[in-house]
């Protein structure tokens, strides 16, 4: 009787101990997973043409957290470290009009930079950047000839592809001087979207994250048929620069 007993408890403790091994090991994983998301990378999708040429509505991109500091949980956006963004970075930041919501935009001037705006054109600590046309085979069928002109912005080690548009529109803005602890932001697709032209300066506490990657990219154009017809493949892994 004893043997019998032992023979039918055998699968059941066997059960038992497979059970919590294996809810130990999704606890495990949930865990990780809650602290990969809070403070080491986020997953983020692109709505808008505000980022153009960069980055195009329907891609998806990840956010590295580290750089800018560890973030303290219930604390109102206390970090702990981190530094701060280099110019050209494209980073993610709590926006200023809902900090509900997350804007994506590209760092112009850092603390003490003096940013200025004449005719489209960017002037930064009294020099002008220089432009020139560029041709990118992958965006013309986007039809971007309609919403303003692709150029590589430069100043120094400063480079990066905007949209903007003719000299005649005048836009102007500035002299602003970036203030201890804020950020002067910009659209790439000067045209389209709100930044700190509208908002003023941003604070260095909002930064969530460093746009990293590409990691999917989902378009809508006609003829479109089925998930897989929508896939950008060209984008998919891209970094975002």
């Amino acid at each position: 009787m004893k043997s019998k007993r032992s023979h039918h408890s055998l699968p059941q403790a066997s059960l038992k101990f497979f059970l919590r091994k294996s809810m130990g090991a999704l606890v495990l994983a949930i865990l990780l997973a809650f602290i990969v998301r809070v403070f080491v990378v986020s997953a983020y999708r692109i709505p808008t043409l505000a980022m153009l040429p960069a980055l195009l509505p329907g891609d998806f991109i990840f956010g590295y957290k580290l750089p800018y500091g560890l973030p303290l949980p219930f604390s109102k956006g206390v970090k702990l470290g981190g530094k701060l963004p280099e110019r050209g970075e494209v980073v993610i930041f709590r926006c200023p009009y809902d900090l509900g919501i997350s804007c994506i935009k590209r760092v112009i001037g850092l603390p003490g930079d003096r940013v200025e705006i004449r005719g489209n054109r960017l002037i930064l600590n009294g020099k002008a950047a220089h432009y020139e046309k560029v041709e990118d085979k992958e965006l013309t069928k986007y039809n971007l000839g309609e919403l303003g002109t692709v150029v590589e912005e430069g100043l120094g080690d400063f480079h990066h592809r905007v949209l903007i548009g003719s000299r005649q529109e005048k836009e102007n803005y500035g002299p602003l001087i970036v203030l201890p602890g804020q950020l002067f932001v910009l659209s790439d697709n000067r045209r389209e979207g709100e930044d700190s032209r509208k908002w003023g300066l941003i604070s260095a506490q909002s930064l969530e994250a460093r746009a990293s990657v590409i990691w999917l990219s989902l378009g809508r154009e006609e003829g479109d048929r089925g998930f897989w017809s929508t896939l950008r493949w060209p984008r998919i892994l891209q970094s975002v620069d």
